[in-house]
C-alpha cells in the first residue's frame, strides 16, 4: 500500500505545480490523466490488503471517473482544483484504511494462505525507490551464476526515506547495535536495551499483520488470546537468550535471523534486508554477489520492485555464502510471517508472495526444555 499512497503523493506535486496556473490542462488532458492514473493505479494495487481497491474505486467515482471501463461517469471532467481535492482524499482514506484481521476457514485450513494474507496486509511495505537501492547495490557486485570480480559499490545516500521513521521501523533499527555477533561471546542486556524490546513488540502488535497473527494463532490454539500473554510469548520466542555454544548465553532468534551472527571466521543468519541495507551503508558489509528470483507470472513487472533476492556478502571481513531475505517488507511482516510459521511447528511452508513462489524455514532451537526460533528465512521455491 504504500506505492500506492507513493504514487498518488506523486500525482498531487503534479498536479498542484505552478505551472498549471498560467496554462491550464484542457479537458481532454484531465481525461488523459485520469486514465493513465487509473491504469498506474491498477498497477500499485497488486497485493493490497482486501477492501483496499474498493476504498479506491469509491474515491474514483466520487470524482466522476470509473475505473472499471476508465471512463468519465459525467459530462465534464474534474477541474484541477478537483483533482486535488480527489488526491487527498483518495490518500487520507488510504491512512486511515484499518483492514480486516480474522483468518478465514480457508486461511485456518491452510498455514500457506494465511501467509498470503500476511503479504496482503503489510500496509508498511516500503516504496520502489528505496528498494531500488538493495537492487542497485546488489547489481554492482556479481550474479552468483557467473564468475567475476566486479566489487559493489555503496548504495544511494538519498534511497533512505521518511518510511524509515514510522513506528515499526524506527523500534526494529534500535535493537540492531543491542547484539555482540561473535557466538561464545555472552550478550550482557541492559534495561534500555529490554525497554527497546518492549517498545519495538508493543509498535509492531499495532500492526495488521502482527493482529491478524494472533487472531489466527489464537484460533488453533497455539497463543494465549490475552494480548498481552502474547506479547510475552513473542519476547519468549524471539528476545530470549539461549546458548550456540554450549557456555554462556550468546544468542537469540532475534539476534541470529535479524542481526546475523559471527561463528568460526563465516556469517551465520542475517537474512533481514533493512540490516544488509545499514551495514553497507556503514561501509561493513560488501555485496559479493546476487540471484534475482522467477516470479511467478507479473512479467512486467520490473525489477525495482524485486522483493526477494539471494546475495552473497562479506560482513566485517567475514563471508556469508548464501543468504536469502525478502526486500522493502516491514519488520512486523517478516516476525508476523516467521511467528506464525514457528507456532504451527511448519519447518518448511511453501508460500506464494505476491508474484513470488517462496519456501519459509522455520528452525526450532531447544534448549532446557524450551523452544525458540533457531533460524528463519524464506527462499525461492
Amino acid at each position: 500500500m504504500e506505492s500506492l499512497r507513493h504514487l498518488l503523493k506523486n500525482k498531487v506535486g503534479f498536479v498542484a505545480s505552478p505551472e498549471h496556473d498560467g496554462n491550464p490542462p484542457t479537458d481532454e488532458q484531465l481525461a488523459s490523466f485520469l486514465r493513465n492514473l487509473t491504469t498506474e493505479t491498477g498497477l500499485a494495487l497488486r497485493g493490497t490488503p482486501p477492501g483496499v481497491r474498493e476504498v479506491v474505486r469509491e474515491k474514483f467515482a466520487e470524482a466522476g471517473w470509473d475505473v472499471r471501463s476508465n471512463t468519465a461517469t459525467r459530462d465534464e471532467p474534474p477541474t484541477v482544483d478537483e483533482l486535488q481535492a480527489f488526491l487527498e482524499g483518495t490518500i487520507e482514506a488510504l491512512e486511515t484504511f484499518d483492514p480486516p484481521v480474522e483468518p478465514t476457514e480457508e486461511e485456518l485450513e491452510d498455514p500457506a494462505l494465511a501467509c498470503q494474507r500476511l503479504w496482503d496486509l503489510d500496509t508498511n511495505r516500503l516504496t520502489p525507490e528505496v528498494r531500488t537501492s538493495i537492487r542497485s547495490a546488489c547489481r554492482a557486485g556479481r550474479s552468483l551464476t557467473k564468475r567475476g570480480t566486479t566489487p559493489a559499490t555503496p548504495s544511494s545516500p538519498t534511497s533512505r526515506t521518511a518510511s524509515f521513521e514510522k513506528p515499526t521501523y524506527s523500534a526494529f533499527l534500535k535493537l540492531l547495535d543491542n547484539y555482540t555477533a561473535a557466538v561464545g561471546t555472552g550478550e550482557v542486556v541492559t534495561g534500555e536495551e529490554r525497554q527497546e524490546t518492549v517498545d519495538f513488540i508493543e509498535a509492531i502488535m499495532a500492526t495488521p499483520c502482527m493482529r491478524y497473527a494472533h487472531a489466527y494463532l489464537v484460533s488453533k490454539g497455539q497463543a494465549p488470546e490475552s494480548e498481552t500473554d502474547f506479547k510475552n510469548l513473542l519476547h519468549q520466542t524471539w528476545f530470549a537468550m539461549y546458548s550456540r555454544s554450549r557456555g554462556s548465553d550468546d544468542s537469540s532468534g532475534f539476534e541470529h535471523v535479524f542481526v546475523g551472527e559471527s561463528k568460526r571466521g563465516e556469517i551465520t543468519g542475517l537474512h533481514n534486508w533493512i540490516q544488509v541495507y545499514s551495514e553497507e551503508k556503514s561501509g561493513r558489509l560488501d555485496y559479493m554477489g546476487y540471484i534475482f528470483p522467477r516470479k511467478r507470472g507479473y512479467e512486467d513487472t520490473p525489477a525495482e520492485t524485486e522483493q526477494l533476492v539471494t546475495v552473497q556478502f562479506e560482513w566485517n571481513g567475514e563471508l556469508k555464502e548464501i543468504s536469502s531475505s525478502f526486500v522493502g517488507v516491514s519488520p512486523e511482516f517478516e516476525i508476523a510471517l516467521y511467528t506464525l510459521l514457528f507456532l504451527l511447528d511448519q519447518e518448511k511452508t511453501i508460500v506464494d508472495c505476491g508474484p513470488y513462489r517462496v519456501q519459509v524455514t522455520t528452525y526450532i532451537f531447544r534448549e532446557d526444555g524450551k523452544n525458540y526460533i533457531g533460524s528463519a528465512f524464506p527462499g525461492e521455491a
